[in-house]
């Protein structure tokens, strides 16, 4: 592969590499929902944390030197 890219100087070009990663999907709050009523000597509201929710997806990327060949 060295020799070939340096006797050919458009081989990196032609060279097609990819990634892989699980994307999970949040349930998040809005600003809104999550507002509340308290007194000014009430201590502040526990929030609770966000979790990962069962739905996830494999994105799988190609791209080469020019950017994102196809996803």
């Amino acid at each position: 592969m060295l020799q070939e890219a340096e006797s050919d100087e458009n081989f990196m070009g032609q060279i097609i590499t990819g990634d892989e990663t699980w994307v999970y999907e949040y349930d998040l709050e809005m600003k809104l929902q999550s507002s509340q009523w308290k007194s000014a000597d009430s201590p502040r509201p526990k929030k609770a944390c966000r979790v990962w929710s069962k739905v996830k997806v494999m994105l799988i990327v190609f791209f080469d030197m020019e950017g994102i060949v196809h996803y």
